[in-house]
C-alpha cells in the first residue's frame, strides 16, 4: 500500500485518507478474517488505528461543512463502498473456490 508508505509526509493540515483507500483497507481486512489469517481480535486490533486515521480525516475534510454537506460527503463514502463491493466479492469467491 504505496498509500500509507506516504501519508506522513504531509502536513497535519493536509491529512487524507481518500475513501477508495479506505474501502480497499476495510474489505482487504475483512477477507482477512474470512480466509482466519490471524484471529480477529488481531486483526481488529490493528485496524483500529486506521480508522481513528480516516476519522481524523474525515473530521479535517469536513470541519468547516455544514451538516448537509457532511450527510453528502458520507453519502459519497457509502457509494464509494458500493463502487469496490466487486473487489470484496471476486477475492470473497477466490477463496470458496479454492477450498
Amino acid at each position: 500500500m504505496w498509500f500509507l508508505a506516504t501519508v506522513g509526509e504531509k502536513p497535519k493540515e493536509k491529512f487524507s485518507i481518500p475513501d477508495n483507500v479506505w474501502v480497499e483497507i476495510v474489505y482487504n481486512f475483512a477477507l482477512a478474517c474470512h480466509r482466519k489469517l490471524m484471529s480477529r481480535e488481531h486483526i481488529i486490533k490493528s485496524l483500529t488505528p486506521l480508522y481513528l486515521g480516516k476519522v481524523a480525516s474525515f473530521v479535517i475534510e469536513t470541519w468547516e461543512s455544514t451538516a448537509a454537506e457532511v450527510e453528502q460527503r458520507l453519502e459519497e463514502l457509502c457509494i464509494a463502498f458500493e463502487k469496490g463491493k466487486p473487489y470484496l466479492v471476486e477475492r470473497w469467491v477466490e477463496e470458496e473456490k479454492e477450498k
